[in-house]
């Protein structure tokens, strides 16, 4: 349990590796249990041991092959080597179908395969988009995800769809550097600017994710 409440909680780059030793320590006292498996997979993912997180969500899945969680982690951990070894997207979709195929409303599987596209740099088919698109219908409240989709919005011209995803998050009173960031994206989408616009999200989202990996969150 402290192991897994330090993950959700969340690492940095400093932290991981010693909640992923701890994760290890509980994982070898209890290697049957599917959740220990499954908390060691994303202990080791953080810690960008893609090899041993490998073998843990292997395992998990071993113990109960049709867990979409567990599935889904494969996906994860096929994403994160894409940035690297750019086969592994192609990999990564496979697992993420075998998630959705196991839990149509996780949203995660759904996303991911967005990402396999996004991150590769190629054309995003449009199934990929429609998935985006459930992903948000299934978990409006997350708020990357909005962001994502309404960069996604804005890239095919659909300004106001964008703007209706961002202006929630451009009005918080609780995330000002976000909300400050995004009431920029949103000035550009109402002066019809589509183009500062989309260069202005994806400095937040680079921004965010960059901050997000540095502390932790």
């Amino acid at each position: 349990m402290p192991v897994m409440m330090r993950s959700k909680v969340g690492v940095s780059p400093r932290t991981a590796k010693g909640v992923a030793a701890d994760a290890r320590a509980v994982a070898a006292r209890y290697p049957n249990s599917f959740p220990v498996q499954l908390e060691l997979a994303e202990a080791e993912l953080d810690a960008e041991d893609f090899n041993a997180a490998d073998r843990a969500a292997d395992a998990a899945i071993r113990l109960q092959p049709d867990s979409a969680q567990a599935l889904y982690f494969k996906g994860q951990i096929a994403l994160a080597r894409g940035k690297t070894e750019p086969a592994q997207y192609a990999a990564a979709r496979s697992w993420f179908a075998k998630a959705h195929d196991a839990d149509p409303d996780h949203p995660g599987p759904l996303l991911g395969n967005f990402l396999t596209y996004a991150k590769a740099g190629v054309a995003i088919p449009e199934t990929a988009v429609i998935g985006l698109e459930n992903a948000y219908r299934l978990a409006p409240y997350d708020a990357d995800l909005r962001v994502i989709l309404a960069r996604q919005e804005i890239a095919e011209n659909r300004l106001d769809v964008a703007k209706m995803l961002l202006i929630p998050l451009a009005l918080s009173p609780h995330e000002s550097k976000q909300a400050k960031a995004l009431n920029e994206v949103v000035e550009q989408i109402d002066a019809a600017r589509r183009n500062d616009a989309l260069t202005k999200i994806d400095a937040w989202i680079a921004k965010d994710e960059a901050e997000k990996k540095k502390k932790g969150d």
